[in-house]
């Protein structure tokens, strides 16, 4: 009698565990469609009578005024000079922006490292809007700021570029580079 109870609380204990072994699964959601829709348009504008790529060169600047983490020097402004964009009218305002990619030169701070034949150490390049206190975090979409593009097409955005120590700087060359795209929204 003892091997009949034995047998039937196996079973019992096998049932129940195939039973809780079945609900400890994954739990299914219903399934949906991610619909991606966006605009590709024409590159109307010009950059710089149009010339894309065009050199910022920083002042030099002696490493003592980078002689700390933070430190900042030599900050120079330059311009996107943007003609020939989609002109805005009294009732269809027309905007642009700016947007620095993050590339093999941004750093995890969103600065720009130094590219291979620089020299100096400890320095990064910073991008800033102009005027602005603190460094863009190059390729975050929340530094894009739109301007507007007048009645003739045309738009200017103004930047700073400068020194950025990471650490005591070392005296040499700098050199780096990032790539950008005219935005719409």
């Amino acid at each position: 009698m003892k091997i009949l109870l034995r047998s039937k609380a196996s079973k019992l204990s096998l049932v129940v565990g195939a039973i809780f072994g079945l609900s400890n699964g994954g739990v299914w959601a219903a399934d949906g469609t991610v619909m991606i829709t966006g605009s590709i348009v024409g590159s109307t504008c010009k950059v710089n009578g149009g010339t894309p790529d065009f050199t910022v060169a920083l002042d030099k600047v002696s490493d003592t005024s980078l002689k700390s983490a933070g430190s900042v020097a030599g900050r120079k402004s330059f311009l996107f000079n943007l003609t020939g964009c989609a002109a805005s009218t009294a009732t269809d305002k027309k905007k642009i922006a700016v947007f620095f990619e993050r590339g093999d030169t941004v750093n995890s701070a969103g600065r720009l490292s130094l590219s291979s034949g620089a020299t100096a150490t400890n320095v990064d390049v910073a991008l800033f809007k102009q005027g602005a206190i603190a460094p863009l975090v190059i390729g975050a979409t929340d530094t894009v700021d739109f301007v507007d593009v007048d009645t003739n097409g045309a738009a200017q955005i103004a930047y700073d570029a400068a020194y950025y120590a990471t650490a005591k700087a070392g005296a040499g060359t700098v050199v780096t580079n990032v790539k950008y795209t005219l935005v719409y929204p």
